[in-house]
Order: C-alpha cells, then structure tokens, then sequence
C-alpha cells in the first residue's frame, strides 16, 4: 500500500499493488474504508463526553453545539471523506522485465569497462613482450619459455635440468655473444624489478658457456640479495667482500660448482650491513676483473635490479657487454623506463634483451630433437654427467 497527497491538493492518494488488477483495486478500497472506520471510531469516542457535557445546555449555542456533536457521533466527518472507489489497472505498471534486464547488462557492461580501465590505470606492469620495445628499443637476443612450476626449482640441479627451449635460448645469446665483433667476455646482467628471472638467467648463461668448452666465471655482485650461493648451494663465509682490507686473491675465493667443476663461482659473501661496503668493493673492481680475465675465457656477472638500485652502475665501467632480462607481466614499467635512463647517462648502450617467461606460440619437438626420452622427463641431462665425470 502506498497513500501520498496529489500534489498542493487536499486529496488522498491510496495505492495498491498486487499481482492482478482486481487484487490490486479491491487491495486500495478495502484500505480506504478501513481508514475511514478507524478514522469514526476514534472520533465517536472522542465525541461522547462532550456531547454528555452539551446535552444539559438549553441555551442557543448549546443546542446548536449538541447538534454538530451528533453528526460527529454519527460518524460524519467534517475533515475526512471518501471521493471514488479505485479502478484496476489494464495493463501492469512499471518499467518492463525485459527493459530492466537490458539496462543491467548495459550497466553491467558500463562498470565491468570501468573497472577494467582502472585496473589498467593502475597496474603499471608491462604484459606484452612488444611494449618494451616501445619503451627501450633493443634486438631481442632470447625469448625464454615459460615452464611450470616443477621445472622453477632454484637450485642446481633443477638448472641442470631445464627444458631443450630454455638451454636452447641460451645457447643462442651464446652464439650471438661469439659472433659479434669486438671482446665481449666481461658479461653484466640486469633488469629493472625484481623477479624478472635475473639470477636464473645468469646460471644458465654460465651452464650454456661451460657446456662450449669455455672457463667461466660467475660472480654474484647482489651484495642486497646474494642468491647465486644459495642456488648451488655453495656454503663458504669468503666472498668479493672478503677481498677488501686483505692480501687475498680472487682466486683465494672461488669455488666450484656442485658436480660442475669448469664453473667458477664467486658468491657476494655479504652478511647484515655488508651493502655499506659497495662502494670499497667498487674501488677494487677493476683489478678483480683484471685477474678474472686471466683466470676464464667469460665472466658472467648478475647484478641487482638497476630499476631498483643503483648498484649495478657501478660495474658498468667494467663490462663488455649489458643485457637486460625482462619477464612479460612482471617487470615493473616505470622501473623499467629508469632503468633506461640510467643506462643512457652512463653511455652505456645494451647488448640486447632477454625475454623470460614468454608463452610458446607453437610447440616444436626440434629443440628435444637427438636428446635423450631420460633426459626430457627429468632425470639428469646430458650436460649434467658430461659437466660431472
């Protein structure tokens, strides 16, 4: 039921709503007379006292007083009356179902659009592998599959045992490394967010190196977030920051590889607080990198995310080459667009891109093509016992 004046007037609107037209109009008047018994009721209670009161007053005015008492008590209101039954509607009101589903869908169109232009707005992560060519124009020098959660292990033995596809793309930046001209051993990677593949892509840009017959070097210049010792699981305390403030070597601190003898490693060898010490470290570089180059044919150097730190800046001015790993969906745009810009005011221009994470665009078996059914489901791969008699 809904009762609401007609505008300025002194008429009473009742509606009644109901799910035919008769229900709906019998709904209305049926009100409608209630209310107006209720309404004579209350006024016929009121009513009898003073009509008791008016009854023993003979003058003029009281008689006439007693008169309108009785029309009252009669149940006449003088305030209140009944103009004209309610007629049923012909047709239902309101707005259409079907009208009301559209306008949802459009409304839900509307707002899913919005939402989804926001979340666009805010998410400041580049997805596409060709956006960052937008931002940073560079060959892409790999594009490394993205692979299960099985085959992310980090550690060394899940290295070992990385797909065809992904110690294919390395061996092309291998290749590539070679063919280009001038001296291209000193080998700094980078990237501009954290997560990125970083130090999973300097390990197998190591094992691509070693697997060529090359002595490699693989030093872990993460004085933040050294992973390479933990990744292969190297327990020693000596490191690069063991060379400051003493008479020791390089040499005095490399060790070997689990079960990959030809790999060198030099682990960061930072504790709490070690990171203050990254610019005597910095000093001592390029004597470091001078025994190095007398002690491998390459250096592979991982670095922490230059759109993040810094640091890597500072092993720049040693490097033959810089390549930037960028992981679609992850790398953060702005860091990434810093990145860019600090390279370029350091006149240092990249080697070329490696894409880490990308999704496949048609499986080939060719990269498994001559390798061992063992070696593919997971056990160790050729390169493994070839690296480990």
């Amino acid at each position: 039921m809904k009762v609401e004046p007609q505008g300025q007037s002194n008429i009473l609107a009742i509606t009644g709503t109901a799910s035919s037209p008769s229900s709906a109009a019998t709904l209305a008047n049926t009100f409608a007379h209630a209310s107006l018994d209720s309404r004579h009721q209350i006024i016929a209670r009121a009513v009898a006292p003073l009509l008791a009161q008016a009854r023993f007053d003979n003058t003029p005015n009281g008689r006439t007083r007693f008169d309108q008492l009785s029309q009252l008590r009669g149940g006449q209101d003088p305030t209140l009356s009944f103009s004209q039954s309610a007629l049923g509607p012909t047709s239902p009101n309101g707005t259409p179902k079907w009208l009301v589903l559209l306008l949802a869908v459009v409304a839900g169109f509307t707002i899913g659009s919005g939402v989804a232009l926001l979340m666009e707005f805010l998410n400041q992560r580049i997805r596409e592998p060709e956006d960052f060519l937008k931002f940073y124009p560079m060959p892409v020098l790999a594009r490394v599959p993205k692979l299960s959660r099985r085959q992310r292990r980090t550690d060394g033995e899940g290295a070992l045992t990385m797909p065809p596809s992904v110690r294919e793309a390395f061996r092309s930046l291998h290749v590539q490394l070679d063919e280009a001209p001038g001296s291209h051993r000193v080998i700094v990677l980078t990237s501009a967010s954290s997560g990125d593949g970083k130090t999973s892509s300097a390990l197998n840009l190591a094992l691509a190196l070693v697997a060529a017959g090359n002595r490699v070097i693989l030093m872990d210049f993460d004085l933040r977030k050294p992973d390479l010792g933990r990744v292969l699981g190297l327990q020693s305390s000596r490191g690069l920051v063991s060379l400051l403030g003493s008479d020791r070597t390089l040499a005095d601190v490399l060790l070997s590889a689990p079960r990959l003898p030809p790999l060198s490693v030099a682990p960061a060898g930072t504790g709490e607080g070690d990171v203050l010490l990254l610019g005597a470290l910095a000093r001592r570089l390029p004597s470091i990198m001078a025994e190095a180059r007398e002690l491998a044919d390459y250096i592979v150097v991982d670095t922490p995310p230059l759109g993040e730190v810094s640091d890597a800046l500072r092993v720049l001015p040693e490097a033959d080459d810089v390549v930037i790993i960028a992981r679609p969906g992850n790398t953060n745009r702005p860091s990434f667009e810093l990145m860019r810009d600090l390279l370029e005011r350091a006149g240092q221009s990249p080697f070329g891109l490696v894409l880490v994470g990308t999704t496949a665009r048609g499986a080939t078996p060719y990269y498994a093509y001559g390798t061992p059914a063992t070696a593919r489901g997971g056990a160790r791969s050729p390169l493994a016992r070839a690296l480990s008699r």
